[in-house]
């Protein structure tokens, strides 16, 4: 389900800040007074101050983001203690733990500004594994950065426990990687239709077994992923 909010007024007016959240399976569109416009996928928290409506916060869960650049009022995604400053763009954020992953469809982002700080140009990605390791650098298909919103996951050399992860909020139920080791995979993932349809068609292009245990799936390899 999509739902679009517009502006403020969701708490109360003594509340600084909006909190916004979507339950696994969930998307929800939020459109800001002055422009920016956040796409969350499901699993997903983002805090908005009114004070300060061009810094958002991602607590966890993964987001899209649309923004015109500002240089005078500049767009910034805080996520744990890295910061991630827009520079006329649109982005995908996938934060879950200290873990995080940073895809650039259309302009530029600057991971960490400051004296190391990393530049971001469109097609590019960067991802790093947990909080204080050093983030990776990689390149992403502009155009299926976001693919999540039209029902496509895509990948380049990602390991299955983030797959795992993916389909977990995309699905609306647990999705666990057991045994995965160092597995990684490279294509592209259909999820539209019912889960067990999406799981039924991954499972051969990941090299794995969906198991149902509990609410959700285990995720096991078989003869290891076929890309």
């Amino acid at each position: 389900s999509v739902a679009a909010v517009a502006g403020w007024g969701l708490t109360g007016r003594g509340s600084p800040a909006e909190q916004f959240a979507t339950a696994r399976g969930e998307r929800r569109a939020i459109e800001l007074a002055d422009g920016p416009r956040i796409i969350l996928n499901g699993g997903t928290r983002v805090t908005i101050d009114r004070d300060a409506p061009r810094q958002v916060e991602l607590a966890q869960g993964e987001a899209l983001f649309e923004v015109k650049h500002d240089e005078r009022n500049p767009f910034v995604v805080v996520t744990g203690d890295t910061r991630l400053l827009d520079v006329g763009t649109v982005f995908n954020v996938v934060a879950e733990g200290g873990a995080l992953d940073v895809e650039v469809a259309e302009g530029a982002v600057i991971y960490q500004p400051g004296a190391n700080q990393v530049r971001l140009d469109a097609g590019d990605a960067l991802t790093r594994p947990r909080a204080g390791a050093a983030p990776v650098l990689r390149k992403a298909n502009p155009q299926g950065v976001g693919g999540w919103q039209t029902g496509t996951l895509h990948y380049d050399n990602a390991p299955l426990d983030r797959i795992a992860s993916d389909l977990a909020r995309n699905l609306g139920r647990p999705v666990r990687a057991e045994g995965a080791g160092a597995s990684r995979f490279t294509g592209s993932l259909v999820i539209e239709g019912e889960p067990d349809a999406v799981l039924a068609r991954a499972g051969p292009l990941l090299g794995v077994r969906f198991t149902a245990k509990g609410e959700g799936w285990t995720m096991s390899l078989t003869n290891g992923p076929s890309r």
